[in-house]
């Protein structure tokens, strides 16, 4: 392939890519901000959201190595940056400052994403908590179901439940 036809293909398809993952990084800090309040109701459109992006970035990383896979051969990060420096060098184009962007975007959605994860265990051991209290569970006597979900035992004492 062609130095031209390579980069008038890997530069929309980058340029494509990277404009999808900001847009989920905004996606994933909406997310962030609605599990941190009381309204989680929008949590099911965001979620939808996130797949059809995931859905379509997925698609653009196939085109994305299957390109440079004709270009590189034993695709390697390391060996697609030395690539892409190379390339920008000996043909005066801006790919892998928009690829390094790109890379960045992703450890961003891949940090958020991480919070976003945290959040939700965080909640939903607190709601756990919150019903072991109701039904008159003990959390001093809890054991461990086979997932490491911690069960609490009831023993016997006062509960909400039994008013």
């Amino acid at each position: 392939m062609s130095d031209q036809l390579f980069h008038n293909i890997a530069k929309p398809l980058l340029e494509k890519t990277t404009a999808l993952t900001i847009q989920l990084n905004e996606l994933l800090e909406k997310e962030k901000a609605v599990l941190k309040s009381i309204d989680t109701s929008s949590l099911k459109s965001i979620a939808s959201e996130k797949d059809l992006i995931m859905t379509t970035l997925d698609n653009h990383h196939q085109d994305w190595l299957a390109l440079v896979e004709q270009q590189v051969k034993a695709l390697s990060t390391d060996r697609v940056h030395r690539f892409l420096k190379y390339y920008d060098a000996k043909n005066n184009t801006k790919l892998f400052k928009i690829w390094k962007s790109l890379q960045d975007q992703a450890r961003k959605c891949q940090r958020l994403n991480t919070i976003n994860g945290t959040i939700i265990i965080l909640r939903n051991q607190a709601a756990n908590q919150i019903l072991s209290i109701l039904r008159g569970q003990s959390s001093e006597n809890s054991t461990y179901d086979t997932h490491g979900n911690q069960k609490a035992t009831n023993n016997g004492g006062h509960s909400l439940a039994k008013a």
